[in-house]
């Protein structure tokens, strides 16, 4: 493969079971993001709701992979783009608060300066390890890095990836907390695939969904009040909306 543009894309993965997720999810992005950012959601079934004018949708197969082969969706996204970088998002990832876009070009410019960098995370997720340590300041941006023991030294909250190298070590066949724990151990040796990510958090989210609760939507009171209204006509029916 050969990702040969020297910019970043931003994806979007799904899966028929959440496509509904992707409206309030592209609501939320246009609202707190950028509406004008060119959006790629990868899934398969077509979404029975227009899109906006920065998103598109790519359907990769007429029937979707079982979640035991998740890993094999992301390859195959990865080898639909041809941007050296890649910001990954799952559509659940709801955004309720102002995205700090300057903050995400600095750590643009800074992968690009270091060729030992896998990805770097934006969530906050990595500097919330209790074990995780400084790594270095970069313009306005603060890094931590991941200790070699964390086992979630590989993970899959909002980053911004070198496209080459996460290609390279992601394996098909794997769910996605296999691919988390599994990829985890496979590059803790590696010098030239570092984790690290933001001090703070610069995309401010709520995960919608867990695994283990169907149909059940969480932390309603965590979004303003205009958001809960539109995002409660969009969840369908069936589905319960906790505030916790």
């Amino acid at each position: 493969m050969e990702w040969s543009k020297n910019t970043y894309e931003i994806i979007v993965m799904t899966c028929d079971k959440y496509l509904w997720a992707i409206e309030p999810f592209m609501y939320l992005f246009n609202k707190y993001w950028d509406c004008c950012m060119p959006v790629k959601v990868f899934g398969y079934a077509l979404p029975n709701f227009k899109l906006d004018d920065n998103f598109e949708f790519i359907s990769m197969a007429q029937e979707e992979y079982p979640a035991s082969e998740w890993s094999n969706s992301l390859i195959q996204a990865l080898e639909f783009i041809d941007t050296k970088y890649v910001l990954i998002m799952l559509e659940d990832y709801w955004i309720n608060r102002p995205v700090d876009v300057q903050k995400i070009e600095t750590c643009f410019e800074y992968i690009k300066t270091n060729d030992s960098i896998l990805g770097i995370d934006l969530s906050g997720c990595t500097a919330g390890f209790s074990d995780s340590t400084n790594f270095l300041s970069y313009r306005d941006v603060n890094f931590k890095k991941t200790s070699y023991n964390q086992t979630y030294k590989f993970h899959m909250q909002s980053q911004l990836w070198r496209t080459s190298y996460l290609y390279s070590v992601l394996k098909p066949f794997r769910s996605p907390w296999q691919t988390e724990l599994y990829t985890s151990d496979e590059i803790r040796n590696e010098e030239f695939l570092q984790t690290i990510g933001s001090s703070e958090t610069i995309v401010k989210y709520q995960i919608a969904m867990r695994a283990r609760d169907r149909k059940v939507v969480h932390k309603s009171s965590l979004f303003s009040r205009d958001d809960r209204n539109y995002i409660m006509g969009r969840i369908p029916r069936g589905y319960v909306w906790l505030p916790v």
